[in-house]
């Protein structure tokens, strides 16, 4: 593939693909142009389709003409653009490794996605889109041989290196029971959203809608009944589970995870089949999360918190959608030696943490049904929410704890979904410890924990005994600043 070093294109299908996946959006954006030349009849109407698709397809030839790479011996040369030409020079020492993907058009022409993880911010900083599935799997060979041995790529689906031990995978009865557990209302979006985007060619608008509504009150208040509200939050239920099944076939469909040195490989995907690299040492914090159900069944979710990159995106990525304990464990040990607690090893906060929450939850919903109020009267009626409200947070609160084991920190958060943090301290880059006016009464504190890729808020203790608090705070920042030392 390196061959004399002549700059290359994209594969031509490329240019075919883009113009496919921007179809819908191109048809959807032309009813105008379509409505007025169709006075002149279906010649007309066929006429501006095929003016909008061959500007498309001219701009997009154009793109791809433009775009050129280059394989060095020392480096990746990327030109692209149009009028302004973008140049990028890429060194071999920079990619740390490739990640592939095939969409449903992509693997219909073999082709494929190829993004370069150089540890950069841009997300296309090195995205080659598209290039054949052959040129992108030697691409990603030569990557791993400069990184270390040579590893072969077998031409199977599932792409997997001969070399790689796979660590967890996910069998379409797997997958099915996993989206059980994945309840999801984006029907009822999809729904709204087409109604709000078709309106135009559809018989009714929304005002019929009330009119109609308004003229069979009588009727529609007729057909509330017990028996009518169970058979409707049957069909939601029912609605609600299909979708969510089908929504994770999509997305997990034939996961597998396996490690390739210290490198973890994920491939997944239905109609877009997908390989994401995930380094080891990128990963910040590993978080586990299972509702109560799964917690009866032994089943939980893996994810892992990750620095960004310009192949693999910061934040929070997928290591087991669903597993048990077993699975999890050796999941969790190849991506950096973390391990679930003992629960038994667990501190947990002040006992009167939950009492705390339930009158900060209700201070505030009274506060905002008061000023609500003000503008809207009956927005009162939202005090009822505060027993409801309370008794939630209260359940919620309770299982709260804490663990300091080695240099680990694990935190346990929530009852009907539970969450376990496992944050290796050397990761945490700024500690914050706060304490509300009730805190200070009675001894307590709360750490605000960060690290780099980790949730936006950061990870949460909420009143520890304050010494505790302090302690810990006080370790966290030490270890920090004698890792500034030695850096500087």
């Amino acid at each position: 593939m390196t061959g004399d070093a002549q700059p290359e294109r994209l594969h031509p299908g490329t240019v075919l693909i883009k113009f496919l996946k921007g179809a819908p959006e191109q048809l959807l954006a032309g009813p105008a142009a379509i409505a007025f030349l169709s006075e002149s009849g279906l010649w007309g109407a066929l006429l501006a389709v095929a003016v909008i698709a061959g500007i498309s397809l001219f701009f997009g030839f154009i793109g791809w003409w433009r775009f050129t790479y280059t394989i060095l011996p020392n480096e990746i040369y990327i030109e692209s653009g149009v009028l302004n030409r973008n140049k990028r020079s890429i060194p071999w020492d920079r990619i740390q490794d490739v990640d592939i993907e095939r969409g449903p058009l992509a693997r219909i022409f073999g082709l494929a996605k190829v993004k370069l993880e150089t540890g950069g911010g841009g997300s296309d900083e090195g995205l080659l889109d598209s290039i054949g599935l052959a040129d992108a799997r030697a691409l990603r060979d030569d990557v791993r041989a400069r990184k270390g041995p040579a590893t072969s790529i077998s031409s199977s689906e599932t792409e997997a290196s001969e070399t790689a031990q796979t660590v967890f995978q996910m069998s379409l009865r797997r997958v099915v029971q996993a989206g059980l557990f994945n309840f999801s209302v984006i029907w009822f979006a999809l729904i709204l959203g087409g109604v709000q985007y078709f309106q135009e060619w559809l018989p009714f608008g929304w005002d019929d809608t009330k009119d109609w509504i308004g003229g069979h009150k009588t009727e529609i208040l007729g057909l509330i009944s017990p028996r009518n509200i169970v058979i409707a939050l049957a069909l939601f239920l029912i609605l609600g589970t299909v979708s969510g099944i089908i929504e994770t076939l999509i997305r997990n469909y034939g996961f597998t995870l396996s490690v390739d040195g210290r490198t973890l490989r994920r491939f997944r995907g239905l109609f877009t089949r997908s390989e994401v690299a995930i380094p080891v040492y990128r990963i910040q914090l590993v978080k586990t999360q299972a509702h109560w159900i799964k917690r009866r069944l032994g089943l939980l979710r893996v994810d892992a918190y990750t620095l960004g990159g310009s192949g693999i995106a910061g934040g929070v990525q997928e290591l087991a959608p669903l597993a048990t304990m077993n699975e999890a464990s050796q999941v969790m040990a190849l991506a950096g030696r973390y391990a679930l607690p003992d629960p038994a090893r667990l501190t947990r906060v002040a006992a009167i943490h939950p009492w705390l929450d339930v009158v900060e939850n209700g201070l505030t919903v009274a506060m905002a049904a008061g000023v609500a109020a003000l503008f809207w009267a009956p927005a009162l009626w939202g005090l009822i929410l505060i027993p409801l409200i309370g008794i939630a947070g209260f359940v919620a609160d309770r299982p709260h704890a804490w663990l300091r084991d080695g240099m680990m920190l694990h935190i346990r958060d929530g009852w009907f979904t539970q969450k376990i943090w496992m944050l290796p301290m050397a990761n945490i880059l700024s500690v914050n410890l706060t304490r509300g006016p009730f805190e200070r009464r009675l001894g307590l504190a709360s750490l605000s924990l960060d690290c780099a890729g980790g949730p936006l808020l950061g990870v949460r203790v909420q009143n520890m005994v304050e010494a505790d608090a302090r302690a810990l705070a006080a370790e966290l920042r030490e270890r920090r600043g004698r890792r500034g030392r030695r850096g500087r």
